[in-house]
């Protein structure tokens, strides 16, 4: 799976963003969901250029892995 950053502002197409920007984490890959069953709508909305759009904020390393999490452990 591979993943980026885009902006979340853009509707209709995904730019990934460059290393250690901040905006909405997008996905795609051979091993990742078709679709939303029944759901061609939905479907469309969530797919842009290939890309899943998450709806989740974030920001992508250089080697393209999340960067570890800032949460403390309780």
């Amino acid at each position: 799976m591979e993943g980026a950053t885009a902006r979340s502002e853009a509707e209709d197409a995904v730019g990934p963003l460059p290393s250690g920007e901040v905006g909405e984490n997008v996905v795609r890959g051979h091993n990742l969901m078709a679709g939303y069953v029944d759901a061609p709508r939905a479907t469309a909305a969530a797919f842009v250029d290939g890309w899943f759009r998450t709806g989740d904020p974030g920001c992508w390393t250089r080697r393209g892995t999340p960067p570890p999490s800032t949460a403390r452990r309780t």
